[in-house]
């Protein structure tokens, strides 16, 4: 998503994907056939369900791609007919409805809604997915090489482990000086990230940037490489590294995580809505769904999808984990202009501040 959070791209890069699929249709790019544009991330469809979804409609799918939440907004502010569905971040839905950007979605429509866990058919940043509904999603937590914990065996249960213990000297991994790494210093700290909070968190951040090894957003490979005891990663990108390292462990601390989704939804200017819902529906299908799942290793937010999977992805406490910890997590907000350039400034003050004496 944004702020610094792990890319699509390295993500998927570590979970093995990386030679993504990204498709087109030959011989269907011609919008005047019977087709609808899809705008999407690279490598984030299963590579048979845009021609699964022809075969059951007849409506074919033109895919274009894009890097970034601003790329997409620029596209669709600029009055652009070429997208009748989207993908945005859930910051990207945020931002595309406060500038009236998106269709409301029929529910009566999309049926398959119903796949959807409780939870994500009412997320935070899109109550009631009026505008949107979630097609993936991550959490960043801790996560930790298990034979280096302290005391022996221990489970780590709060954010603590990174921002407050002496234990792990020259072995931590934080996110980059980033809004995702400010806002799970607040949460650590009890306080809501703010102006206000702001100046608490850097305070703590820069007290502990002497034990800090690294500042990156590649805490996963970090782990792997025996480089750190404990960094800050996306539970996707953990759960595929222990798929080929033993030994490491993820937990989403007590005061919470960072929950982050993707989503899709239908542009105020698509010249298809209806068109549109329906291919909205089928990628809410069991079948497409599980196809994501699969390509990708990303949690699903769909539990027909998931109980298709296999046990070893249906039951991961780390693409799935639960306690306290996820109770606690929320979603990154948009931020604006006048907050970030305070925050800005703390991370001026958290890059200048002396580096590790490692």
């Amino acid at each position: 998503m944004n702020g610094g959070m792990h890319s699509r791209r390295s993500v998927l890069a570590s979970l093995g994907a990386a030679t993504a699929f990204s498709f087109s249709l030959d011989g269907c790019q011609s919008r005047d056939r019977d087709a609808i544009g899809f705008y999407n991330w690279d490598s984030f469809i299963g590579p048979h369900t845009a021609r699964a979804f022809e075969r059951r409609t007849g409506i074919a799918v033109e895919q274009s791609v894009f890097a970034t939440d601003d790329e997409l907004f620029a596209k669709l502010s600029g009055g652009s007919e070429d997208y009748d569905v989207v993908v945005p971040s859930h910051t990207g839905v945020e931002r595309l409805v406060a500038a009236r950007l998106l269709q409301a979605l029929d529910p009566a429509a999309l049926p398959n809604l119903r796949n959807l866990t409780p939870f994500w058919r009412d997320p935070a940043y899109d109550r009631g997915c009026r505008h949107s509904v979630p097609y993936s999603w991550t959490v960043t937590g801790l996560g930790y090489r298990q034979l280096r914990l302290q005391p022996a065996g221990a489970v780590p249960d709060s954010w603590q482990m990174a921002f407050a213990s002496p234990r792990y000297a020259h072995r931590i991994a934080l996110l980059p000086a980033s809004t995702p790494l400010l806002t799970l210093g607040a949460k650590f700290i009890g306080r809501p990230l703010s102006p206000a909070t702001v100046g608490s968190v850097t305070d703590m951040l820069i007290a502990q940037k002497p034990a800090v090894a690294y500042l990156t957003n590649d805490g996963t490979d970090m782990l792997v490489a025996d480089r750190v005891d404990v960094a800050m990663v996306d539970n996707a990108a953990l759960a595929a590294a222990t798929a080929h390292t033993a030994g490491l462990g993820f937990v989403v601390p007590r005061e919470g995580g960072l929950l982050r989704a993707d989503a899709l939804a239908i542009p105020r200017a698509a010249r298809r809505p209806a068109a549109a819902q329906a291919f909205i529906d089928f990628l809410l299908s069991a079948e497409a769904a599980r196809d994501l799942a699969r390509l990708t290793g990303f949690p699903t937010p769909n539990a027909a999808a998931r109980a298709q999977m296999p046990a070893a992805y249906r039951d991961s406490p780390v693409l799935f984990p639960t306690g306290p910890g996820m109770a606690a997590s929320s979603f990154g907000h948009l931020v604006d202009e006048a907050d970030a350039l305070v925050f800005d400034h703390a991370t001026r003050r958290l890059r200048a501040a002396p580096p590790s004496d490692r």
